[in-house]
C-alpha cells in the first residue's frame, strides 16, 4: 500500500523528469528553490546514496520536494483544437523563426520557438509536457500571437 508520501515523491519523481527532457537541449541549469534537478532527481531515486550530502542540503532538497508539489503539480490544461492560425503561424515560424521576432531573447523562462510550433501544430510531444510547462508554452504562444497579428 502505497502512502501519500510515496505518491507525492512519486509525482514530483515524474514532474522532475519531464522537466529535465524538456529542458535538456538548453544551456541553463534547472533549479528549484536552491537545488539542482538532477540532484532532486538522484535523492528521490537513491536517497541512500546521498549519505554523504550535508545535513543542511538534504533539509533543503525535502523542502523542495514539497515546494514542487505545493506549487508545480497542477492539473493538466485544456487543449483547444488546432485552428487554422495556429496552422499558418507555425508555417511561419517553422520556415522563419529567427526573423519573426528579431531576436532570440524573445521567449521566457526554458520556452523556445520550437515549443510553440510543436504546441501550433498539437504534435505528440505536447503530451510529454508537465502541466506546468504547457501552461508556460500557451502563455507564450499567446504572446507570439499577439505579437504577429
Amino acid at each position: 500500500m502505497m502512502t501519500t508520501e510515496t505518491t507525492k515523491e512519486n509525482q514530483v519523481l515524474e514532474f522532475l523528469k519531464r522537466e529535465l527532457k524538456t529542458a535538456e537541449h538548453t544551456n541553463s541549469v534547472l533549479c528549484y528553490y536552491g537545488v539542482g534537478a538532477k540532484d532532486l532527481v538522484k535523492y528521490l531515486e537513491h536517497p541512500k546514496k546521498c549519505g554523504n550530502w550535508l545535513f543542511d542540503f538534504v533539509i533543503l532538497a525535502e523542502e523542495s520536494v514539497n515546494k514542487i508539489n505545493n506549487k508545480y503539480l497542477i492539473p493538466f490544461p485544456i487543449i483547444e483544437n488546432q485552428t487554422e492560425q495556429d496552422r499558418v503561424l507555425s508555417k511561419l515560424l517553422s520556415k522563419n523563426n529567427w526573423y519573426c521576432f528579431g531576436t532570440n531573447a524573445f521567449f521566457n523562462d526554458h520556452v523556445k520557438v520550437s515549443h510553440v510550433i510543436q504546441y501550433m501544430e498539437r504534435q505528440g510531444a505536447i503530451y510529454d509536457w508537465t502541466a506546468y510547462f504547457l501552461l508556460r508554452v500557451q502563455a507564450e504562444t499567446k504572446r507570439v500571437k499577439e505579437f504577429l497579428l
